[in-house]
């Protein structure tokens, strides 16, 4: 069926924006038995550097480790001697406590770049209704061994007709550590972190009510805002105005749209972002890597916010940042 816009048929996207670089932890209770089903068992070292001098000898790089994985010895990041690692399950136990105060269970995790980053999605018990839309309440918890991001935990909602996510915190609100001094004891604050819940799904699901209630009178202007395109230029680059088309068709066609209202356009962005932004060609698994690294952590999350903004009545609440 041609939809327009170049497009020859219809976009499917019901699963989930890790799945190939992240696993389902169904039936997974505790910390051990999720890392190995999530196959996030192995370790992290920190390995003296040495550089190799012109007669065949050896010289002490000081001042600086490699951090290693222990199971295929790929370095991960070079750092001072003050970075301390967080290994995968003390990240796994540090979330089960917060876990076990909110009845939440281990839905999925995995890892980006070959382990250079680390996710952990659970899901709390209870939902949020936009009109019909069913949205998941979950926490996640991510860990960097390359030195690209401090642990975070923040919570996050996907919209579940098509796992869409809307990953984000309150700008003074959220938890987040350095790699430097004890992080095991400074993981235990984490339930602090928790007390926000209420009010971020609170102002999830009020934003979302007020897209849903209220019609897009131009996605044309919308879209140029989002993409940063000044509303009387006259000409656009073949790459945005593709992707602009891409984000149209998701308004109109997308999992769950009708092409009606301002949530319908969130939804498309939110589609986008975690479903088709990125090159269209390929290994899968790279691509899929890089998209949700983007989604959760870069461009993407900063596109999702954006769209928030503009979307919503209430800007000012900012509560989908990026991580």
């Amino acid at each position: 069926m041609a939809l327009g816009y170049g497009l020859d048929t219809a976009f499917s996207t019901a699963r989930a924006p890790w799945s190939g670089i992240g696993t389902k932890l169904e039936g997974a209770v505790t910390a051990e038995e999720a890392i190995v089903a999530a196959g996030l068992d192995w370790t992290v070292a920190k390995k003296n550097m040495y550089l190799k001098t012109p007669n065949q000898g050896f010289q002490g790089i000081k001042g600086r480790q490699a951090l290693v994985r222990t199971d295929t010895w790929d370095v991960l990041g070079v750092f001072s001697p003050r970075y301390s690692p967080l290994q995968n399950i003390r990240a796994f136990d540090g979330i089960s406590g917060v876990m076990e105060d909110y009845g939440a269970v281990f839905h999925s995790a995995g890892s980006i770049n070959g382990g250079r980053r680390v996710f952990i999605y659970a899901e709390l018990p209870d939902t949020l209704m936009v009109g019909n839309d069913e949205l998941a309440k979950g926490i996640l918890l991510t860990n960097s061994h390359d030195g690209s991001a401090a642990v975070a935990m923040q919570l996050m909602a996907t919209r579940k007709i098509c796992f869409n996510t809307m990953n984000g915190k309150f700008q003074n609100g959220g938890f987040r550590v350095v790699h430097t001094g004890n992080l095991d004891v400074r993981m235990r604050t984490a339930r602090d972190f928790l007390g926000i819940e209420s009010r971020y799904f609170q102002a999830i699901e009020d934003g979302a009510a007020d897209m849903h209630a209220g019609e897009l009178s131009s996605p044309g202007e919308f879209l140029r805002k989002l993409f940063g395109i000044e509303l009387d230029a006259q000409e656009v680059s073949t790459r945005i105005q593709n992707n602009m088309d891409t984000v149209q068709d998701l308004y109109y066609h997308g999992i769950g749209n009708r092409g009606l209202t301002r949530w319908d356009m969130y939804n498309a962005v939110t589609e986008y972002v975690d479903h088709h932004r990125g090159p269209a060609t390929g290994d899968e698994l790279v691509r899929v890597d890089r998209r949700l690294n983007s989604a959760w952590f870069g461009a993407g999350a900063a596109m999702k916010g954006k769209a928030w903004e503009l979307l919503t009545a209430s800007p000012s609440l900012s509560i989908l940042n990026s991580i």
